[in-house]
């Protein structure tokens, strides 16, 4: 479901799939007639959208859209030079939109979740996503084992967030395809990625980083270098 005025802008911009809309009478014209124009829209009392809304003060309109489908296999960068944000059991739907919006935001080809990571389509993790959940190709509901024997397949370079790890983040070369991984927000990322990746932390004074935090700093390290030539100045 999709919750207010931007996101549903957002939705009828990305041309993505919507079912059905309700609306009620004072929301901006131009939005209902391209809304209209995209699925059956009806008009409903205000009382009867505030039971369907989730938001306490919601903007007036909602609409339902079709969850697209991608396999792994649609996240592949031809060129060899590809970026993944993989999400290992977070539990938190404002941590994960925030990191959709994140990976959104950095460029990266789709971002896979693991089994028992939180459904990417709660109503929390969608507003907080800001429509970047409309734009970026997601996976979810991926065995870790299968997952790790595909990225190492097609040459992804698995970089792990961890509290543990020796390693400083800036350290290994993220030229190539990368894979970011962090994990639950308790327990760090599961054992299948902890052995099969390079496992990196990321200097504080803290115990930890919040881990769309964490997720943030990994993925702009690719971003960073891309943007840094070999003299070290920056390209345009």
């Amino acid at each position: 479901m999709l919750e207010g005025i931007r996101l549903i802008d957002e939705a009828i911009n990305a041309n993505y799939p919507l079912e059905y809309a309700l609306t009620v009478e004072g929301v901006e014209p131009d939005l209902i007639e391209r809304l209209s124009q995209r699925c059956e829209t009806f008009f409903v009392p205000r009382d009867l959208l505030l039971t369907v809304a989730e938001t306490e003060h919601p903007q007036g309109v909602v609409a339902v859209a079709k969850q697209k489908e991608y396999s792994l296999n649609d996240v592949i960068d031809e060129n060899g030079n590809g970026l993944l944000m993989v999400v290992d059991g977070v539990q938190d739907p404002g941590n994960l939109g925030t990191i959709i919006r994140t990976a959104d935001a950095a460029g990266a080809d789709g971002v896979v979740l693991t089994k028992n990571t939180v459904d990417p389509y709660n109503g929390k993790t969608v507003r907080s996503s800001m429509g970047s959940i409309l734009r970026l190709k997601l996976i979810g509901e991926q065995c870790r084992s299968d997952l790790v024997d595909w990225l190492k397949t097609n040459g992804y370079l698995v970089v792990v967030g961890h509290v543990g790890a020796e390693k400083p983040y800036h350290e290994p070369d993220y030229s190539g395809r990368v894979a970011v991984v962090v994990g639950n927000e308790n327990c760090g990322p599961s054992h299948e990625f902890k052995e099969a990746g390079c496992l990196v932390k990321i200097p504080c004074r803290t115990e930890s980083l919040n881990v769309s935090i964490a997720a943030a700093i990994l993925l702009y390290e690719k971003v960073r270098r891309e943007y840094i030539s070999d003299e070290g100045k920056i390209i345009d």
